[in-house]
């Protein structure tokens, strides 16, 4: 990955979805996973800011949810600029170990974030406001 690698967060959806599908080697499979938290995370704290009448901790789970949002939205363009270090490293023939040892601390977090999220977008399907329910079941998913 090069300066120049574009704003994941800042790219318009089609232009995302673009880049997933071309030849270059990122954002890939981690890149994705962390939108798809994020996205969850998204209709988790929607769910939860309308289950108020619903849930007494719903304004509790709409901020967890809401941090996770925020907090995983990122881990998208951190993948992929941890791919790009790997890919440098065996590139160069050195530091291979270090680059993917962290490398895999960015898939580490943003498959805790999902478990968190699907927790809380569980609770929201089973507990939660009932006309919310098909998207706390999609964000569990």
């Amino acid at each position: 990955m090069s300066r120049d690698t574009p704003d994941y967060l800042r790219l318009p959806l089609g232009q995302f979805l673009d880049l997933v599908a071309s030849e270059d080697p990122a954002p890939a499979g981690g890149s994705v996973a962390a939108v798809a938290v994020a996205l969850a995370a998204g209709l988790s704290t929607m769910a939860a800011r309308l289950s108020t009448d619903h849930l007494a901790d719903a304004p509790k789970l709409e901020a967890r949810s809401d941090s996770l949002r925020i907090s995983t939205a990122p881990l998208a363009q951190a993948d992929a600029m941890a791919y790009g270090r790997v890919l440098a490293a065996r590139r160069e023939r050195r530091n291979i170990q270090d680059a993917l040892s962290q490398a895999a601390d960015v898939p580490l977090a943003v498959a805790e974030a999902g478990a968190e999220v699907a927790e809380i977008s569980s609770r929201l399907a089973r507990d939660g406001n009932p006309n919310l329910e098909g998207d706390a079941i999609s964000a569990a998913l």
